[in-house]
């Protein structure tokens, strides 16, 4: 990797950490927000749209007398393990923010991994576009790929799960 390629790769990790403070801002907002409308009326409010620095969210709740079940919060995935709800020694790559998710640097190129592949931990395997921003998506372990979960190209929500690693040790 040249100097050239380096400074590429992080400045796009300074953008994904701009990205997720934005979205960590939006989510605080909302959450602020919706507090202070339960507080000021009985019956709470029913739609939420908020934009921050080009990120958008909308809530909505239904009608009163429409819900039979408690809503709890749920949380949300960071990308930084396997799903809680799922039981499995997997290690499942998150999508940092919503985009398109890209399998290989350019088109027609062989992709960053296949199944089968060994990863290293910080190697790339893939690339997430988002408001026409390349961002290098990389393992947070070191393992063998067991699963891609997103064919390439397919737009991604935030969290979602792009592939799946068994973790291994740092030996072969």
């Amino acid at each position: 990797m040249d100097t050239a390629t380096g400074t590429a790769t992080g400045t796009a990790t300074d953008t994904e950490r701009a990205a997720q403070a934005k979205q960590d801002e939006l989510l605080r907002s909302v959450c602020a927000r919706v507090a202070q409308l339960a507080e000021s009326s009985q019956t709470g409010p029913r739609v939420i749209r908020m934009s921050v620095s080009g990120i958008s969210v909308e809530v909505e709740w239904p009608e009163p007398g429409q819900l039979d079940t408690v809503v709890a919060p749920v949380a949300i995935p960071d990308g930084s393990g396997p799903d809680p709800t799922e039981e499995s020694d997997l290690h499942h790559v998150c999508a940092p923010t919503v985009g398109r998710f890209y399998h290989c640097p350019n088109p027609g190129a062989r992709p960053f991994v296949t199944v089968g592949d060994r990863v290293e931990e910080g190697q790339q395997v893939g690339i997430l576009e988002a408001m026409k921003l390349m961002m290098p998506i990389h393992a947070e372990v070191t393992g063998i790929v067991e699963e891609i979960l997103v064919p390439d190209t397919a737009s991604v929500e935030f969290g979602e799960p792009l592939l799946a690693v068994s973790p291994a040790g740092g030996e072969e």
